[in-house]
């Protein structure tokens, strides 16, 4: 795995994914930041942000900035020999169409963001919940992001779609079936 940025979400990408024995190289471009982790998990190999591309992984975690998949670093990414992007970094990819379709083209597996990262705002739901707060539900919502994940890549591989255009399309869909929902239950309240 090559983790870039660990801060906030990256640290624990790190310590989760050394927990269950990955080997990890990771990035930060703040060099205080990198350097304590590197003390903290002498298991993580720190690597300069500039060198990240000329080690060996499958693995992709960005955790910073977005935009730093794109045309310049995706060629650059399969050199490395990686297979799969899995980011945590919102809005990955600096041009969702065109860059999608590169890596469809260098045959890099994407995991969107908005899908990988929905257990935040699925957490942020369960608060406004009528009651409150629910952590079961939240859990619950939370493992079916792992279903979503396994439909969306099997549907790309049989569409020969890109993963990004398949999540879109199955959130355009959800989003219009719950305005449905949403019109039906307030015109059976009129």
């Amino acid at each position: 795995f090559m983790v870039q940025g660990a801060g906030k979400v990256g640290l624990p990408v790190i310590k989760n994914l050394l927990h269950l024995g990955a080997y990890v190289y990771f990035c930060d471009t703040d060099e205080k930041r990198a350097a304590l982790v590197s003390i903290d998990y002498k298991s993580a190999q720190l690597v300069a942000p500039e060198d990240i591309y000329n080690k060996r992984f499958e693995f992709f975690v960005p955790c910073g900035k977005g935009g730093t998949v794109n045309k310049k670093t995706i060629p650059l990414l399969a050199a490395s020999g990686c297979k799969f992007i899995v980011p945590s970094a919102n809005n990955v990819l600096e041009n969702p169409k065109t860059n999608a379709l590169m890596l469809q083209k260098y045959d890099i597996l994407l995991a969107p963001d908005y899908v990988v990262n929905g257990g935040g705002m699925i957490n942020i739901a369960s608060e406004m919940l009528p009651g409150g707060y629910s952590a079961s539900w939240a859990l619950t919502k939370t493992a079916e992001i792992g279903y979503l994940l396994r439909r969306i890549f099997s549907e790309a591989k049989k569409t020969g779609k890109t993963t990004v255009t398949v999540a879109d399309s199955i959130a355009r869909k959800h989003l219009l079936h719950m305005r449905h929902e949403r019109k039906k239950a307030f015109l059976a309240s009129v």
